[in-house]
């Protein structure tokens, strides 16, 4: 029904009891009062001249989202699970509703003052005129100076209020890069936590680039270590946007590290998945930094190439030729080119390989493990319990059928091995490279 009703009813009759809701016994009413009370400030964003003509109190209010709204939602942060994600997903459009209601009254009254201004100047220039007049020409006069007057007041109160909604649009900011500080460094709670990062690049163009760098970065980068998979494959899935609105600097001593730690573990093959994508956009957008940066990337994307699973060995193959189109081809051939040739076919042509295209990969690229070789390589690994790498890549070897007795396993079978021992494990290690990078990004906003 909000789209159907004035403004001041909205604001005087169906939100207070909607928040009076959100404060009920059961659960599942506080759930539904949220989630009514975001769609019911969602009709706010579209307010016209004809709703701002109300002689309502409470509409235009600057104080309405910053003392009332937000306030009883925070009290959410509290609540049980199923209400902290219910609000956690509503919260991007709560604060688009609130910085588009700000903005709209701001304009508003940025329209009325230089009307007023505009009337105050007339006014001043009759006066100049009528000034020396005698007669009724001095009555007039006294009119216009009492006008002046009055103006000069409503002058004062609109710049006030302008004023004050700047103010409130920069409170909306605060309170909302907050609450999701606050979502999101709660581990354990990965059901809100996912509700948070679905909208991050939202939120991130509704509170601005400061806030960004300054509060919600630092609280994206534990998620990225969170044993739920899902949660981690959702940071992935928006890191390039996330990248996009960060700093160079925080991009290539952050973000990139995580990228590239995500790659090393595929015990969870859609994280991985994720983490290649991503990897992949950034490097159509010419994001990927630094010569260590990519090189890093490359080693743990080859083994890829070779993987069982034809959707990472898809995205392998794209990455490489993303990097091969964008990038520079020098840096592409002394830190890419290295990192590939194990997964190559021996001999022929494909050692003296220039260009990483589709074709040219497809065409030189060694045969896939089969699923029966990871088999029976996952079997070996677990007769040896804590196998070293080494001898993984003898368990491996020998299931390719390869002849170990002279040469050892080949460069090969060792990356692949360290690639399909890291796929059998059945729980999710958290990375000591994420946690370092944790620790040191909160060390530098303590110290400033």
């Amino acid at each position: 029904l909000s789209p159907h009703l004035p403004a001041n009813l909205i604001v005087e009759v169906g939100l207070p009891v909607l928040i009076t809701l959100t404060k009920d016994a059961d659960p599942s009413v506080r759930c539904a009062a949220i989630r009514a009370t975001t769609r019911l400030l969602e009709a706010l964003r579209f307010l016209s001249k004809r709703s701002s003509s109300s002689s309502s109190s409470s509409l235009g209010s600057p104080r309405l989202f910053t003392d009332y709204v937000f306030p009883e939602m925070a009290k959410k942060l509290q609540d049980c699970e199923e209400v902290r994600s219910t609000y956690a997903s509503c919260l991007e459009s709560l604060s688009t509703s609130a910085l588009t209601y700000h903005i709209f009254w701001e304009e508003m009254y940025t329209r009325r003052l230089a009307k007023c201004e505009s009337g105050r100047a007339r006014e001043r220039k009759n006066e100049r005129k009528d000034r020396g007049a005698k007669g009724h020409y001095a009555d007039a006069a006294a009119l216009v100076t009492e006008g002046n007057t009055l103006l000069r007041f409503e002058i004062i109160e609109l710049r006030a209020l302008k004023r004050d909604h700047r103010r409130a649009k920069e409170q909306v900011k605060n309170l909302t890069a907050e609450a999701v500080a606050s979502l999101l460094s709660n581990p354990g709670r990965s059901r809100e936590r996912r509700a948070v990062i679905d909208k991050i690049q939202q939120i991130m163009v509704t509170i601005g680039e400061t806030r960004v760098n300054q509060q919600l970065l630092r609280a994206v980068v534990p998620p990225l270590n969170d044993q739920d998979w899902q949660l981690r494959a959702s940071v992935l899935r928006r890191m390039v946007g996330i990248s996009l609105y960060c700093k160079s600097v925080v991009r290539t001593m952050v973000l990139l590290p995580c990228v590239t730690s995500a790659l090393s573990n595929t015990a969870e093959e859609s994280v991985v998945f994720e983490a290649v994508v991503a990897s992949t956009a950034l490097a159509q957008l010419r994001l990927i930094n630094g010569q260590s940066t990519l090189a890093s990337m490359t080693k743990a994307i080859a083994p890829l190439l070779c993987h069982p699973n034809p959707c990472l060995r898809r995205v392998a193959i794209e990455f490489l030729n993303a990097v091969d189109a964008n990038l520079d081809p020098a840096l592409t051939f002394s830190v890419v080119r290295p990192e590939i040739l194990p997964f190559l076919k021996e001999g022929g042509s494909s050692s003296g390989i220039l260009s990483l295209g589709r074709r040219t990969l497809t065409s030189v690229l060694r045969p896939p493990i089969t699923e029966e070789q990871q088999r029976k390589f996952t079997e070996n690994i677990e007769r040896v319990r804590a196998a070293s790498p080494e001898e993984a890549a003898v368990a491996l070897s020998k299931s390719l059928g390869e002849n170990t007795s002279v040469r050892g396993p080949s460069t090969f079978a060792k990356r692949m091995a360290s690639l399909l021992s890291s796929t059998a494990q059945q729980r999710y290690k958290p990375k000591r490279a994420i946690q370092r990078i944790d620790r040191k990004w909160r060390d530098a906003f303590s110290r400033g």
